[in-house]
């Protein structure tokens, strides 16, 4: 086992400690949609803020269950860059599928503002529309042991939350996952919080 890190899984929010190296954390948040409702219109969606930045993104994917109508749909996502939205997956097929839609780190760069993403729906006199049952985010990304609050920042708040686990014993304070709360695990917060991840 990695000494310097521990894996910890995000879903929709909620940590749950897990063995081994903490280099990754996995976020997922679900939109859900009314799948009765036929869209001949983009389909806006705006995912909550990933807490890292954009250079610490290792993937990103939106996972689409939809139901198409022959014509061929569109995934955009906002680039805060150019202030445009850009086209990055066609999505074609017709009935109950579920679409994985690579997404570039770049559509990170401003993660406080979150992520906005549409379904472009094309559509012609004969098109009858787009059904849409969910829509899943997923980002992995480096995390950082010493970002104990994992909101992007190592500060104060961090140390605070530490010390106060470190002098009660608490588990989440053992750093190297090896069942003690030590003098090990406080030479690891303090170097990653040293050097800022």
């Amino acid at each position: 086992m990695n000494q310097s890190c521990r894996a910890v899984a995000l879903i929709v929010g909620i940590a749950a400690a897990g063995a081994g190296c903490r280099a990754q954390t996995t976020r997922t948040e679900r939109l859900d949609f009314d799948d009765t409702q036929m869209h001949t219109d983009p389909i806006e969606m705006t995912f909550a803020p990933v807490p890292v930045a954009p250079s610490r993104i290792i993937s990103a994917t939106v996972d689409l269950r939809l139901n198409q109508a022959s014509i061929p749909d569109e995934l955009q996502v906002f680039d805060a860059a150019t202030q445009a939205w850009t086209s990055t997956n066609s999505l074609g097929g017709s009935g109950w599928q579920v679409y994985q839609a690579r997404l570039d780190a770049v559509y990170f760069d401003e993660t406080a503002g979150g992520l906005r993403a549409r379904l472009l729906v094309n559509f012609t006199s004969s098109f009858q529309g787009t059904l849409i049952d969910y829509a899943d985010l997923t980002v992995e990304y480096d995390a950082c042991l010493a970002d104990l609050d994992e909101n992007g920042f190592v500060n104060g708040d961090d140390y605070d939350l530490f010390a106060s686990a470190f002098d009660g014993a608490d588990p989440a304070a053992d750093l190297d996952e090896n069942g003690f709360v030590n003098g090990d695990d406080y030479d690891l917060f303090a170097s990653a919080f040293e050097a800022g991840c």
